[in-house]
């Protein structure tokens, strides 16, 4: 999954380094709840860097990686729902 939308890869010049919650939320299509969530339970999700007092964003590469790894995985099925066996 890419969160920065254009050519240029991440770190070139006019590439942004870091992207706000709200890019985020956006570009995987989730709730701010959801997002948090996802933070709160799932240990290899990137952590949140404070920019100001009000003010926090996520490195664009961690995120990229963590979500390329998720897609890559897959989600765990519940074996206990199978009933096709």
């Amino acid at each position: 999954m890419k969160l920065i939308r254009s050519g240029q890869p991440v770190g070139s010049v006019g590439s942004p380094l870091l992207v706000t919650p709200p890019h985020v939320r956006e570009v995987i299509g989730v709730s701010e709840t959801t997002l948090r969530r996802l933070e709160k339970t799932d240990e290899n999700f990137p952590r949140r860097v404070r920019i100001t007092k009000g003010l926090t964003a996520w490195h664009v590469a961690e995120l990229e990686a963590y979500f390329s790894n998720i897609q890559r995985v897959g989600p765990a099925r519940d074996q206990s729902r199978d009933h096709t066996r």
